[in-house]
């Protein structure tokens, strides 16, 4: 800040002064040559101040850059971040299309990885607490949004041993990958 501050009051300084040999210079061919010498003068005061040795400009070499790498950790919390999210996202989404569909004890379990293009992809879909009778209509209801997943289906006795009780959503938030 110190070095801006100079090269702004050297500059100011060599201005005036310029002007004032401008003024008091005679008229003619000299004024071209005076010119160009207080050009010079104006080029050297300003650079003067970043010759100092006080004065340190440092960029990262491009070899640096290039080989700075991203931390696993955070690539992996990234990761998980953005399957969860998509996880949470389509549970919510198939739990309001089974309760439109007349299903409210219905819920669904995803687990979303990444394929070989670092796109989320819906690998498989587990329906808990399924009426017996309803497992050919919620395996379409899936499949209209999600076409090419494993889909796994638990009617109420086996999701009630498996933990999954009618009326506990709760459980089913967080669930890991």
């Amino acid at each position: 800040m110190q070095t801006f501050k100079a090269v702004i009051l050297i500059s100011c300084a060599v201005g005036i002064v310029s002007s004032v040999v401008r003024l008091a210079a005679p008229a003619g061919g000299i004024a071209k040559n005076l010119d160009l010498v207080i050009g010079a003068v104006m080029l050297l005061a300003i650079v003067s101040p970043f010759t100092d040795d006080r004065f340190k400009l440092s960029l990262p070499k491009p070899d640096d850059i290039a080989n700075a790498e991203v931390p696993s950790s955070m690539t992996d919390l990234s990761k998980q971040y953005y399957l969860n999210s998509a996880e949470n996202s389509v549970e919510g989404y198939l739990r309001q299309k089974f309760r439109a569909s007349g299903y409210d004890s219905v819920y669904a379990d995803i687990k979303a990885e990444l394929d070989e293009y670092n796109y989320i992809v819906i690998s498989s879909v587990t329906i808990h607490n399924a009426p017996e009778n309803s497992k050919q209509e919620l395996i379409g209801l899936v499949r209209e949004d999600i076409p090419d997943c494993e889909i796994t289906i638990y009617n109420g006795a086996d999701s009630v041993a498996m933990g999954y009780e009618k009326g506990q959503e709760t459980s089913l938030k967080g669930a890991e990958i």
